[in-house]
């Protein structure tokens, strides 16, 4: 019996495999399943599948912020669908209740960047600092669209005021 189950050891897809068919409630594994077919095998489609099923069985697992973030990533990325990933992003902000949320408002506030909304942008990094104070990248981006907005509106400071004041950026 411990030879047939080192079997399983080969490598992470077949110990995943091999779990999800004993438990198939097991959600870290199949979470760790859906990251390793999206990384190492760049098998997006499956990944999406894994991910939308702890979604489906388990919308209250414990690391959920993490699956609404991937699903936003591959909106994002691969299914080109903008509105998607926002919709996606704010659930894994919403369901957050740890340092975790900092990846979904970092992604926010860079697709608002992306598209020259700098103001839009600010309050997204804002918080993804305050959630993770010790995020490197959320600070270094935070500062970079102050800097934006700064050489942005230096010689129309009334834009500035326009621009925070019609959007929703700071509701």
């Amino acid at each position: 019996a411990v030879h047939t189950r080192n079997n399983a050891w080969r490598n992470d897809e077949t110990l995943y495999l091999d779990t999800l068919a004993k438990n198939d409630l097991a959600y870290p594994i199949r979470f760790n399943l859906a990251v390793f077919l999206r990384n190492e095998k760049k098998d997006f489609e499956n990944a999406k599948k894994e991910f939308e099923t702890i979604l489906r069985q388990s919308p209250n697992w414990r690391d959920i912020t993490l699956v609404y973030l991937h699903l936003g990533d591959y909106e994002r990325d691969l299914a080109g669908n903008e509105q998607k990933a926002i919709e996606y992003y704010k659930k894994s902000v919403e369901a957050a209740h740890d340092w975790k949320g900092h990846f979904a408002l970092s992604r926010l506030g860079a697709l608002f960047a992306s598209k020259e909304e700098y103001v839009q942008a600010v309050p997204y990094f804002c918080q993804a600092v305050e959630v993770n104070p010790d995020s490197q990248s959320s600070q270094e981006s935070l500062n970079r669209v102050i800097s934006l907005i700064d050489s942005t509106y230096k010689d129309k400071p009334f834009q500035l005021y326009q621009d925070i004041v019609k959007g929703s950026a700071f509701r």
